[in-house]
């Protein structure tokens, strides 16, 4: 299937094209989103995460009453999917919450929530690749959790490098990193047809917007693999949870139009190997300690259409060192 999206490729001057404004194609999917629902379903529209308080421990520890001043930032937020659901059960009187995409139409949609409550929670527009740096908003080394889920994604493979910086930056030493996102050989990407295909794991949607699909390696390439997995092979990549794991309980990152008719059964498939050193080293600056790197797959049956969707996505957590690297640049 790939070999035959990879011989009808995205021509050149359109990858030029798509690369070059990506932030527009993702303004124009929210405008059209508000111009397909009313105001008052739209919200709807984008499951709630709520089932990130289950799967990552961070988060249900820093909404609770005595977890003190935290600050937890959502990074590619859009309509705030984490961002309000964490809000809703929070019990903490000292939680900040940042929601930063990089359209300005999802961060007014994060604004014009009901549920938005300007003295615990604030939205700015920001792009997690940009070389400037942080946003207005976030200091370095003063974010408790910072959240990417289905982010990554949506950048170019060529703006990875500062995306990790960037989060590295803001990140407090022991803060940590909770990563979602689209799996190699998930059912999105095998029904691509022509002309959608850019690169490797790399397509544009039919809406123009990008989407990559990781390996695990790719994941590990970026922050790090365990550390001191010679002298513990306990924290070997083999052993350290890397696992396949039927993860959160929702389908998919938007809610299915025939939710009555889906149902979830658990993975069969078995974990594919990961090489012990990286296909490409990382920077060795901005290593971070990785906690849990799982593979999440998922049989979902749609019985009213008789569908079988085939669902792979990669779910990991990174810790920022208490001691950072003096490693040069």
């Amino acid at each position: 299937m790939v070999a035959k999206q990879a011989a009808v490729p995205v021509p050149e001057e359109l990858q030029e094209l798509y690369n070059g404004d990506p932030k527009a194609y993702w303004d124009d999917f929210y405008v059209q989103m508000k111009g397909a629902f009313p105001a008052a379903s739209l919200h709807g529209f984008f499951n709630d995460r709520a089932w990130l308080r289950t799967e990552f421990s961070e988060l249900a520890d820093v909404v609770k009453a005595d977890a003190g001043p935290k600050r937890v930032v959502e990074i590619g937020c859009g309509p705030g999917n984490t961002l309000f659901p964490l809000f809703s059960a929070n019990e903490n009187p000292l939680l900040q919450l940042h929601g930063l995409d990089f359209s300005k139409e999802a961060v007014e949609l994060v604004k014009k929530n009901p549920a938005f409550d300007p003295a615990h929670c604030h939205a700015q527009v920001w792009d997690l690749s940009d070389k400037a740096g942080l946003p207005s908003s976030i200091q370095p080394g003063t974010v408790d959790v910072a959240i990417m889920i289905f982010v990554l994604s949506a950048l170019h493979p060529d703006e990875w490098p500062q995306a990790v910086e960037n989060a590295w930056t803001m990140l407090k030493p022991g803060g940590v990193l909770l990563v979602r996102d689209y799996g190699r050989n998930d059912m999105a990407q095998l029904r691509f047809k022509g002309n959608r295909y850019m690169q490797p794991g790399l397509y544009i949607r039919g809406d123009k917007t990008r989407v990559y699909f990781f390996e695990r390696d790719d994941l590990v390439n970026l922050f790090g693999p365990p550390l001191n997995t010679s002298t513990d092979p306990s924290l070997s990549l083999a052993s350290l949870a890397l696992d396949d794991a039927a993860a959160d309980p929702s389908e998919s990152d938007v809610a299915s139009t025939d939710p009555q008719g889906t149902t979830t059964k658990p993975p069969t498939s078995t974990a594919p190997t990961i090489a012990e050193t990286p296909a490409a080293p990382f920077d060795e600056r901005f290593r971070f300690e990785l906690l849990h790197l799982g593979v999440d797959r998922r049989l979902l049956l749609n019985r009213k259409k008789q569908l079988k969707m085939y669902r792979v996505w990669l779910q990991g957590r990174w810790r920022k060192p208490m001691v950072e690297s003096n490693v040069e640049a």
